[in-house]
């Protein structure tokens, strides 16, 4: 065990990890866990990012919270993989998640998840398909021939899937047997993220075309208000602003792009929580003697 510890320090990196799920404590009042890094790219790994971990059977998602020298066991596990490039929360995050789970005595990793936008981390599921088939003239339970008819029709499934093809009926016990007696084979997945960066549609201008050519037989008076618009703007614009401007629609934008004239895009725009609201200052409240 030392022996492979030893090795590890040497080729690689460790991460010390807080997964997002209910756990027992590791030994200590923090859930903790430490994993090694794969070489390949355990350089990108940061204190604060959001990475994918093993955990018994299953995969889980976790924060990395410190990066020791040394790991606190003696055998370490690999971190399966980095969610994100750019870490999900600074130092200062998690030092005041920290402070959250000691003074309200709440699991730590709930605390950490109040800092996370929604749809940063995926769903954990379970996979489940046929292992082997079973024997003529075996025992088995109703809903555990109805779990087998399913998974022989349809093949492997999610447990959602299972959860929608069997309504009302509580299958995992059923399942939980099954894969015991070696009928079916169960594994843990992880569904990605679910938020995405946002989109917005945009316009610009095409270069290189004669706008008189191309406005031929176009009798609404909107088409030439949105080339000339597009011209001062002089590069791609959120066609909302388009609409707002000239009064068109996109069946306008859409004509124009078919005749050559504009280009319709998609642009990736930054997310702000606080946009269109308005913080009026105020005086700060008189503080007691006591704080």
């Amino acid at each position: 065990m030392a022996r492979r510890c030893e090795i590890h320090a040497r080729s690689g990196r460790f991460a010390r990890v807080v997964v997002l799920a209910p756990v027992r404590p590791g030994g200590g009042r923090e859930p903790l866990f430490d994993y090694h890094l794969p070489p390949e790219w355990g350089a990108e790994v940061r204190v604060g990012s959001l990475v994918t971990v093993p955990f018994g059977t299953r995969s889980l998602y976790g924060i990395v919270v410190g990066m020791p020298e040394r790991p606190a066991v003696a055998e370490t596990r690999p971190v399966t993989s980095l969610v994100d490039p750019e870490p999900v929360l600074s130092p200062t995050h998690i030092e005041l998640a920290r402070w959250m789970s000691w003074e309200t005595l709440s699991p730590l990793h709930e605390c950490l998840l109040l800092m996370l936008p929604p749809g940063v981390v995926g769903l954990t599921d379970t996979r489940l398909e046929l292992a082997d088939e079973v024997p003529q003239g075996i025992r088995i339970g109703v809903l555990q021939r109805r779990l087998l008819d399913l998974l022989a029709r349809r093949g492997p499934l999610l447990g959602r899937q299972v959860d929608r093809a069997l309504r009302r009926a509580d299958w995992r016990p059923a399942a939980e047997r099954l894969v015991r007696r070696g009928f079916l084979k169960r594994t843990s997945v992880l569904a990605p993220p679910r938020a995405r960066p946002r989109q917005v549609a945009t316009v610009a201008l095409a270069v290189g075309t004669d706008p008189e050519a191309g406005l031929k037989n176009l009798r609404s008076e909107v088409y030439p208000a949105i080339l000339d618009f597009l011209r001062a703007e002089g590069g791609p614009v959120d066609v909302s602003w388009v609409y707002a401007e000239t009064g068109c629609t996109r069946y306008h934008l859409d004509k124009l792009e078919e005749r050559g004239l504009v280009v319709l895009g998609a642009e990736e725009v930054w997310r702000d929580p606080l946009a269109g609201k308005l913080f009026v200052p105020t005086a700060p409240p008189l503080l007691t003697s006591d704080q």
